[in-house]
C-alpha cells in the first residue's frame, strides 16, 4: 500500500494553522503596538493556531480532498484543479465559520480571502506530497 496518500492527508492540513501563525507574526512585526507579541505570545499563538485551526483544516481536507483524490487518483490530479478546490474550500470554510470565530473572550480574524489563501497553500502542499518521488524530483529541479 502506498504511503503517499497517508503522508499527504496527515501532513498537508498542518500547513494552514502554521501559515496563519506566520501571517500573525508578520502583521505583528509590521505594527509597532503589536511587536511585543513577537517575544511574549508568538509560541502560544502557534499552539492555539494548531489547536483551533488543525481540526478545521483536517475536516476541510477530509470533506474536499478525499473525494477529489478518490475521483482522480487513476488519471492524476492537475495542480490547478487541486489549488482551485483548496482555495474555494478555504474561502467557504472561512465564511461558514466567521460567526463562530468571534466572541467576547477572543476573536480570530479569518476573512474569505485569508481562508482561500490558507486553502490554496494546504492544497498545493497536499498535491505535492501525493506526487510520485520521480515526478516530485523533476518539479523541484524546474
Amino acid at each position: 500500500m502506498a504511503l503517499r496518500p497517508w503522508r499527504a492527508f496527515l501532513l498537508a492540513p498542518l500547513a494552514a494553522p502554521i501559515a496563519y501563525w506566520i501571517d500573525l507574526l508578520v502583521e505583528a512585526a509590521a505594527d509597532p503596538a503589536r511587536r511585543p507579541f513577537l517575544t511574549h505570545g508568538g509560541v502560544d499563538a502557534l499552539a492555539i493556531s494548531i489547536l483551533i485551526g488543525g481540526p478545521i483544516a483536517y475536516a476541510a481536507t477530509a470533506i474536499v480532498g478525499i473525494p477529489l483524490w478518490l475521483g482522480r487518483r487513476e488519471r492524476g490530479l492537475p495542480i490547478g484543479a487541486a489549488v482551485a478546490a483548496g482555495a474555494l474550500a478555504g474561502a467557504v470554510t472561512a465564511l461558514l465559520l466567521a460567526p463562530s470565530l468571534r466572541s467576547e473572550l477572543f476573536s480570530i480574524p479569518l476573512g474569505a480571502w485569508r481562508g482561500g489563501a490558507l486553502g490554496l497553500i494546504t492544497s498545493a502542499i497536499w498535491w505535492y506530497l501525493l506526487q510520485p518521488a520521480a515526478r516530485a524530483a523533476s518539479i523541484e529541479r524546474t
